[in-house]
This record gives C-alpha cells, sequence and structure tokens, in this order.
C-alpha cells in the first residue's frame, strides 16, 4: 500500500494552507506492492511514497522492520499463508474512532491510546497487555500490515422477477462458496481483418499462459448481427450432473442480436421492452458450459482460439453490435445461479477492431466532427465547450447503465481497442465510463499501418495484466487526526458509499491502481489545537482475492480459495506556522495529481475553456503567495519559475504541458485526434502520481556515444537541445537522447553515435531502461528508434518538446504569468 501526502509538513491550519496555495491532499495505491521492512511505501510502477516510522510495542520510538530482518513482503503480503497474518477479529479498535491499533499507539497499563484521535480504549484481552508480546506483533511492528476477515453470511443470492441475480458491489464474493474457479471471458470483434484477429489470437494465447490453471475461461464472438457462444466446458458440466461426459462435442451457438434501442439494461433488474438477443443466452449454452477449466481444457480452448476467423458478413467498412453483444454476456452471468465458476465474479476482455456502431448502443462517430471538437465555428470557449463532451461521456447514457450493471453482478469489463488512426474514432469515453464503473479498463493501441500491427503491445500488456494479483470488491475508508478530514475522494474506479461518509467502494484494483483524496480543516484552528499531536492518516482497505490452490477438488480439478482480507496502513506526518516549510515539503508528482482530477471535474462541468482558466488562477495565486513569503522587499523582482525553492520548481512546468496536455488542449490546437486524448486520460485518472507527472511532463535524458548516461534530464527546449549535443563532443558528451513519455519512448540518435548500434545492444544501460520499463508499467510503452538521418524519426522526437509549444513557449508562459501574477499583487 503506498500513501503519499501532497505536502509532508502540513499548514498548520486553514489560513496558513490558504496562504500557501499548495492543494492539501494524499494519493493512496490501496493494493501496491508492499516493498520492504521499515518502509511499505514503493510500488513497482513508480507509486506514491512515503516514509515514517511507528512506535514500538512498548510506546517508545523505533523503526519498522522486524528484528529479525525479514521483509515487510515476505512476511505479511507475498505469501498466501494464513499464518503470517493476524485475524481481523483480534486487531483492537479505538472505542472513539474505530482506527485500528497501530504502532504509533501509546500503551498505558489499563489501555492504549489512539494515535489519531487520542482516546483511551481498555484492553479486551491479554494480546496488547504485555511489551514483550507487543514486540512480535505485525499490527505494532509494521507501518502497514494485513488480517483474514471472515466471509459474510452465505445468503443465497436474491433474484427478481425476470429471474435476474441481484448482488450489490459491497456483496459480489459474499456467497457460500468459499472455493471456486475464477472466471475469464473473452468477447471478440470477427466483424474484423484477418490481421486484427492475428493480435487478438496472440493476447488470448497469452492470456492463457497467464492465467491459473484453477481459472475457467469463455470465449464469445460477435459482428453486427449475431453473437457466437464457444461450448468448451459442457463436459465438466455434464460429468457433474454424472451424466456421460464422453458424449459431449465442443461447439460454437450462434445467436442472432437484436438491431433495436432499449431504453432500460435488463441486468439492472428493470423490464425491457426489446432483449438483447433473440434467445437468452443461458437458453443456448449455460454459463458452466460455455466456461472450460484451464488446467484440464487448455489445449481445447487453445484450438478454439487458432479457429478464430472473421465473419461472413466481413467487409470494408463492417459494423460490430458491441453494445447488444455485452448486454447479453451480461445477461448471461447474471442469470446463472451461484456455482463454483461465479464465486469469484468474472474479468470480461472485449476486442473491439472499430467504434461499436451497429444496433443498441450504436455511438455517433463522425470522425471531421470529432476531431474538430465538434464545431468549426463559434466562440474559442463555444468550441472548447463542445470539445469536452468528447473527452468525457454523460453518467446516464447506455455503456454508463451497461458499467453499473456490470458492477451489480460481479463483472470487470477491459475493452482493447486496435483501431488505426485512419479509422478512429471509436468513442473511447463512452467505452471508458462503462468500464470505470466496474474496475477495469480502456486501452487503444494504434497500429502505424492499417494492416501493420507489429507495434501492438497487446500480447506483453495482457499477460502482465491477468498474471498479476488483483484485489477485487474493495472497500476503502481513510481516517484522519481531528483536525482536519476526507472532503472528496477522486479515482477512475472509487465510488463513495451512498449510505456511509467516507466510506469509497473498489470493484476491482490493481497493483498500479491509485486513487486521490482532497482534506480540508474542521475547523480554522487546525493543528493549533494541540500542537503535540501530529497529523495522523491511516488507511484501511478490505478486499477479495482468489488463491489458488494445490489440492485439487472432488471433480479433480484445480481450484482457488475465496480470502478476505484487510490491508491497514497509518502515516505520521507534521505540521508547521511557517509557510517556507510547507513549500519545501511540496510532493510536485502529488500536487500534479491532485489538479489534473479537480480539472478533470471542471472540464467535465463546464468545459475545457473553463478548465484552462481554473489552472491558470490556482499558479497565479500559487506564485503570489510563494512570492509574498520569499522576498521581503516589495519591489523585488517576481521569480516566476520558483526556481529558489526545489520542491516548487517544477510546477510551473507541469502546468505548462497540463495546458498542452491531453485534458486541457484546445481544439483549435489539437493534432491528436480525441479518442486517443481520451485514452491518455482514461490511463491519467489511475497512474500513480511518478507516472501522472511523467505523462504530462516526459522526462528526457542522454547517453554518451558508448551508452553511458550523460545527464539524467534535460529540459524539453530545442535549445536545451541544442546546448546538449552541441558541447565539447568530448567522450562524456550526450550522444544518444532518451525521451520517455510513459505511452511511448523515442530514442534520438545524433551524428556522433553514428557508431553506436541502433537498436542498443542487450546488456547496455538503454536497452537495461527500456526493458525495465516495460515491464513495470501498466502499459508497455511503444519504443521508437530514429538515427540521425531519420527526418521522421526526429520530427516524432521534437513533437514532444513541449516548451516550444504556443506563443513563445515556456519562456513566453512565464512572461504572461509574471504579468498576471503582478495584476494580482496590486488588486489584492
Amino acid at each position: 500500500m503506498a500513501v503519499a501526502f501532497s505536502t509532508t509538513v502540513m499548514a498548520f491550519n486553514s489560513r496558513l494552507k490558504d496562504e500557501s496555495g499548495v492543494p492539501f491532499g494524499v494519493a493512496v495505491a490501496p493494493f501496491a506492492a508492499i516493498a520492504s521492512s521499515g518502509d511499505a511505501s514503493s510500488s513497482s510502477s513508480g507509486g506514491a511514497s512515503s516514509s515514517g516510522g511507528a512506535s514500538n510495542g512498548g510506546g517508545g520510538s523505533g523503526g519498522l522492520a522486524g528484528e529479525n530482518g525479514d521483509s515487510v513482503e515476505e512476511r505479511l503480503a507475498g505469501s498466501s499463508s494464513s499464518s503470517l497474518r493476524v485475524h481481523s477479529a483480534h486487531l483492537a479498535r479505538c472505542a472513539e474512532c474505530l482506527a485500528y491499533i497501530n504502532g504509533y499507539c501509546a500503551f498505558e497499563r489499563s489501555g492504549w491510546i489512539c494515535a489519531l484521535c487520542g482516546a483511551m480504549t481498555g484492553y479486551q484481552d491479554s494480546r496488547y497487555t504485555r511489551a514483550a508480546t507487543r514486540a512480535n506483533l505485525n499490527e505494532l511492528q509494521f507501518e502497514v500490515y494485513e488480517a483474514d476477515v471472515d466471509l459474510e453470511p452465505g445468503e443465497d443470492d436474491d433474484y427478481d422477477d425476470n429471474n435476474i441475480r441481484t448482488r450489490s458491489p459491497a456483496n459480489v464474493a459474499s456467497t457460500s462458496i468459499a472455493e471456486g474457479h475464477p472466471a475469464y471471458i473473452a468477447l471478440v470483434d470477427v466483424s474484423s481483418t484477418p490481421e486484427f484477429l492475428e493480435v487478438v489470437k496472440s493476447a488470448l494465447l497469452a492470456a492463457l499462459e497467464a492465467l491459473d490453471e484453477s481459472a475457467a475461461f469463455g470465449l464469445i464472438t460477435f459482428d453486427r448481427a449475431c453473437v457466437g457462444i464457444h461450448d468448451l466446458g459442457g463436459e465438466e458440466m455434464m460429468a457433474s450432473r454424472d451424466h456421460d461426459a464422453s458424449q459431449f462435442t465442443p461447439s460454437v451457438r450462434v445467436v442472432p442480436l437484436s438491431t433495436e434501442p432499449a431504453d432500460t439494461i435488463s441486468a439492472v433488474g428493470m423490464s425491457m421492452s426489446v432483449p438483447p438477443s433473440s434467445v437468452p443466452l443461458t437458453d443456448v449454452v449455460p454459463l458452466e458450459s460455455m466456461l472450460a477449466s484451464v488446467g484440464m481444457h487448455k489445449e481445447r480452448i487453445i484450438g478454439a482460439v487458432e479457429a478464430l476467423s472473421p465473419s461472413k458478413s466481413h467487409q470494408p467498412g463492417a459494423r460490430r453490435a458491441f453494445g447488444a453483444a455485452m448486454e447479453a454476456t451480461c445477461d448471461l452471468w447474471a442469470c446463472t445461479p451461484p456455482c463454483p465458476k461465479t464465486a469469484f465474479g468474472c474479468r470480461v476482455s472485449a476486442f473491439l477492431s472499430g467504434a461499436p456502431d451497429s444496433g443498441r448502443g450504436a455511438l455517433v462517430t463522425d470522425a471531421g466532427e470529432k476531431h474538430n471538437g465538434g464545431a468549426s465555428n463559434g466562440t474559442v470557449r463555444e468550441r472548447s465547450a463542445n470539445a469536452a463532451h468528447w473527452l468525457t461521456a454523460p453518467p446516464d447514457g447506455f455503456y454508463a447503465r451497461i458499467g453499473a450493471a456490470c458492477t451489480r453482478v460481479g463483472l470487470a469489463v477491459d475493452v482493447h481497442c486496435i483501431v488505426p488512426a485512419s479509422r478512429l474514432p471509436v468513442g473511447i469515453a463512452e467505452l471508458d465510463i462503462m468500464s470505470r464503473a466496474t474496475g477495469g479498463h480502456v486501452r487503444l493501441y494504434t497500429p502505424d499501418g492499417d494492416d501493420d500491427t507489429s507495434n501492438v503491445a497487446l500480447p506483453r500488456d495482457l499477460y502482465r495484466h491477468l498474471a498479476a494479483p488483483v484485489a477485487f470488491d474493495g472497500t476503502l475508508r481513510v481516517r484522519t487526526s481531528p483536525e482536519f478530514r476526507v472532503s472528496r475522494g477522486y479515482g477512475a474506479s472509487l465510488a463513495e458509499d451512498a449510505a456511509y461518509e467516507g466510506v469509497y467502494h473498489m470493484p476491482r484494483c490493481a497493483v498500479s491502481d491509485t486513487v486521490c483524496f482532497d482534506f480540508e480543516y474542521a475547523d480554522r484552528l487546525g493543528f493549533a489545537r494541540d500542537a503535540g499531536c501530529p497529523p495522523m492518516v491511516q488507511v484501511a482497505f478490505q478486499y477479495s482475492i482468489a488463491v489458488p490452490l494445490r489440492a485439487l477438488s472432488s471433480s479433480g480439478l484445480k481450484v482457488a480459495r475465496l480470502e478476505r482480507r484487510l490491508r491497514v496502513r497509518t502515516v505520521q506526518a507534521s505540521s508547521s506556522p511557517n509557510v517556507d516549510e510547507v513549500f519545501d515539503s511540496v510532493n510536485a508528482p502529488v500536487v500534479a495529481s491532485l489538479l489534473h482530477h479537480k480539472i478533470c471535474r471542471a472540464v467535465a462541468d463546464e468545459g475545457i475553456e473553463e478548465g484552462r482558466a481554473l489552472l491558470k488562477d490556482w499558479l497565479v495565486i500559487l506564485t503570489a503567495n510563494y512570492h509574498g513569503t520569499r522576498t521581503l522587499k516589495q519591489d523585488a523582482p517576481l521569480d516566476v519559475s520558483m526556481a529558489s525553492c526545489e520542491a516548487l520548481s517544477s510546477l510551473p512546468r507541469l502546468a505548462y504541458a497540463m495546458l498542452w496536455g491531453a485534458l486541457l488542449r484546445r481544439p483549435d490546437d489539437d493534432t491528436v485526434h480525441p479518442d486517443s486524448r481520451a485514452a491518455e486520460l482514461a490511463l491519467l485518472n489511475r497512474l500513480p502520481p511518478a507516472l501522472v507527472s511523467r505523462l504530462i511532463y516526459p522526462v528526457l535524458s542522454s547517453y554518451t556515444a558508448q551508452g553511458d548516461l550523460a545527464f539524467p534530464r534535460h529540459s524539453l527546449s530545442e535549445s536545451a537541445l541544442s546546448a546538449a549535443y552541441e558541447g565539447d563532443g568530448g567522450d562524456d558528451s550526450p550522444a544518444i537522447f532518451v525521451l520517455d513519455a510513459v505511452l511511448e519512448v523515442v530514442v534520438a540518435y545524433t551524428p556522433a553515435a553514428a557508431s553506436y548500434p541502433c537498436p542498443p545492444p542487450a546488456g547496455s544501460a538503454i536497452r537495461k531502461i527500456l526493458d525495465r520499463w516495460r515491464m513495470e508499467r501498466p502499459v508497455a510503452p511503444r519504443v521508437v528508434y530514429a538515427s540521425a538521418n531519420d527526418e521522421a524519426g526526429w520530427q516524432r522526437f521534437r513533437s514532444y518538446l513541449v516548451e516550444e509549444r504556443g506563443e513563445g513557449g515556456f519562456v513566453g508562459f512565464l512572461d504572461g504569468l509574471a504579468g498576471d501574477v503582478k495584476t494580482f499583487l496590486e488588486t489584492s
């Protein structure tokens, strides 16, 4: 679990916070890998980090590491053995604020004192009464710890009048079935080209290698008119019902899809005028028969995948009824009674070769209108407001309702779009609102040519996505000291509980998924109320996970066990009445993440121009406050670059880059298709802060002609580039530039590196860093190599030099900022 504050030194009170102008919040990656003893803060994907020490079990000061030197990961998160985790029933909780006990608490003879609220809670048993015992308790020795949680009582799921299984998101995993098969369904668009299907086949074969043998796999295909259900697991269903399994033959059943629009979504439990398919899919192939065991029938599944081919109706410009196919799949799952194959919910991977443009859920995708923001005239504000509708989707549209239906029955939907730029748009924003409601994601892969899919990294991404652990049915609670509280939460799949304040739900949570929270002060006194009590934050994340078992079930199949766990992390910060200390403690990537989420809300509500104004106003106020606190003379020159404060110095560049980024770039200045922008936004909304800031303002580093690191960071400007490779030409001079924009990495060779191999050889410093980025990130970056004579490659490289954009570039932006700050100071 990763936790990072926007400032590690918090402003003493709300007045000082307003004087600083720095956002007051935190970034949390609930399921991030626990790194090492003493610091459980970092994740493999470049997540947020913080450090702090908790008191030891006896109440004195000490580190978080165990005395035997074992890492936190080995003792807590890295093992499925319950012997390394305490049961949640044994964890003491504060009688006042309900916070979990932790190493920052103080212990007295009759009870313990909560580190968050300061209340005394009496001992309920002998677990915490002796110092010698406390010294060996994970919950007191580590800043982050895990506990086992009992599954909720196994009540049967409810069925409505339409025989639809209804389960709230909080109870998706709370069934009486504690063992079963994690389910995975591939929903494949076959109204596509053979090149598209070859990529999908490679991805599905990679997925089969990633899935555990206890998993169950299903395959459904669709085109503009029909859906095909592959009956791969009927043998298992027949055997479980004492039928002659030898009579089973794998087959594909084709069912016509409805082309009529629907006002309601069936799986929501509401009446519908027209069903999504001519016959309910469960009547054609029961879900238990469609899903086949990966461990027992892997070769059969591989055969079905390799046999995929374009539908007979495929032709240039073919259409696809994705909306009806998705709704029918949701109904198939919802109408199936609880069984071992439904115990863990289901991960659905949909593969699209173009826009869902047929039948219900068809999106109107006029490429010219979409690329130009939907209007070629009108004021800038009108065009920007209209363009915002292509980057965000209405919360009550068809795919929003499909997402709510899938979440209700336990489906997590990932959508993978493999579409050349010439065939855009797809409607990424509409598809994303469905996926993020379920805890899934949307990815857009744009091949270099209409038929060239060699650069599509979908197989690698899908393998890593399915091989990594995932938490589902998550509930998140952030508790704080009484001086402040959570005011709002942000995140792709974060949904606030309708009944309980401060409780949030996450249907699915990957290791890199990050959410943010805004804080506000409870009153004007802030931390001045009790200066001896530092600010405290405790994050509690309760989730379910599928743990594969070595033993076979009674039917001879490998199964997984459903486990419910609780992960708790308590972090201590500090406060100060000195605004300079607040400035010096700023965590710029976290600030950038908070700003991004806030501005997303403004853009969705009022348009791009309003979001740009909000960002500019914030930067003017921050710069004015910084000038007022750092400069004693009123006539002193403005330091708009904030160069004298290292923690703040990157913020003007980040703000400038955000104005030219995926969210705030004006349609008149746009050279990138809105779908590509929407796909980037979908990724930004869930990335950890370190990658958010890098996606906003890419990192440019340089290497010598021998392949050794020359400079770790350059500014993104032509002048910095020229100064770098027009230097003295010595052995230590930059000769190769590596520009990391998260989704794409450009390796550019200057003439001085003509003798160095392109691509860099295996084992070289450049190749090592590229391989590490491919392995660590949720989306493998596309790598582009530009030799000294490759004009197209260098043009692509220069397209990322953001400081050259606009009138006057970044220098002109700073000049304009200085004028705005002077006006603000004169009028305030």
